[in-house]
């Protein structure tokens, strides 16, 4: 269908202050009215994905997104090492090619294949393997757990060809918790509430404060899952398949950035394996949720063909 919200030209005198003027043309009672549905849905036993993505997709035909443009950098990917296993080779360490292997994520249905990744970051409560590692396993706090240690191989992975990316970071507990978070959300916001009226800026906040919401939280079943999965579904149908969406690591109280990916995206080339180093955590028998972290390896340099491997595993 057409946009449902529309840029206007602004008169000169403004132009050197604000470079375009977004108009919702959408009623702000139609827009609560699509999230009340969705918010109805998800409250069955068994909520209907088909309905929670068209719904998903009209508030996307109608609402502009807060795009960025990832175009330098890389992200950190893991995966555990079960019985002494050694990963060598790129495609062991990225998205999960195996079909029937995988659950039902945050953003993706059981048998679907994305790439999840975090992001490193500036603050030191969330850097970048912590973030990463949790992401990957959530047998760590697992509190009935009887395993001491646990084996990953984190895998770096650097900016090739620029991502398109939909930021949902607008949730008070990222705000709160992880001040590069803090500073994305102020820089879309000021952006936005400058090329908006104040009640089209207040429809756009409600909006992106909903999705961000439930990307940032921990969700106790498998159906917790559909809303943010069906949100990545109504993406792809609308703006094609290669993008990604920037949220808030619950894994980490919302102290990381994560990013999920579509396949497409890796397949395209878009980010390149520049190694991979083997991380170990031992678990505190006091506090069972928390682990010491460290390298049990060196860098293991990634070749052309993505191949890698390490000089020592201690």
């Amino acid at each position: 269908m057409a946009e449902d919200y529309s840029v206007v030209p602004l008169p000169p005198e403004r132009q050197e202050s604000v470079t375009l003027r977004i108009k919702i043309n959408t009623p702000y009672s139609e827009i609560k009215g699509y999230l009340a549905t969705l918010e109805g849905e998800m409250e069955k036993v068994n909520p209907n994905l088909d309905l929670l993505t068209s719904v998903c997709f009209e508030l996307l035909c109608r609402l502009h997104l807060p795009i960025w443009q990832f175009t330098d950098g890389f992200v950190l990917r893991s995966r555990r090492n079960f019985n002494g296993e050694v990963f060598r080779r790129a495609a062991e360490i990225s998205y999960n090619p195996f079909l029937d292997k995988i659950q039902h994520g945050r953003f993706n249905l059981a048998g679907e294949a994305v790439f999840y990744a975090s992001l490193p970051l500036s603050s030191s409560s969330a850097q970048g393997y912590a973030g990463a590692i949790c992401e990957a396993s959530k047998e760590l706090f697992d509190t009935n757990s009887t395993e001491r240690s646990y084996e990953f191989t984190v895998g770096r992975w650097s900016l090739a060809i620029p991502i398109n990316v939909v930021v949902l970071t607008f949730c008070e507990p990222a705000r709160k918790n992880c001040p590069d978070a803090m500073r994305i959300d102020q820089k879309f916001f000021r952006d936005m509430e400058k090329a908006m009226s104040a009640d089209d800026f207040t429809i756009w906040k409600q909006f992106q404060e909903f999705f961000s919401k439930r990307a940032a939280q921990k969700q106790g079943t498998i159906t917790s899952y559909l809303l943010t999965t069906a949100f990545f579904h109504a993406l792809q149908q609308r703006y094609g398949d290669r993008l990604g969406i920037l949220y808030s690591s619950s894994m980490t109280d919302n102290q990381g950035l994560n990013l999920v990916l579509t396949r497409s995206v890796i397949d395209a080339g878009h980010l390149v394996l520049e190694g991979a180093n083997m991380i170990r955590c031992v678990r505190d028998p006091a506090k069972y949720t928390h682990y010491s972290i460290f390298p049990c390896s060196d860098f293991g340099v990634s070749d052309r063909s993505g191949q890698f491997a390490f000089s020592y595993i201690s």
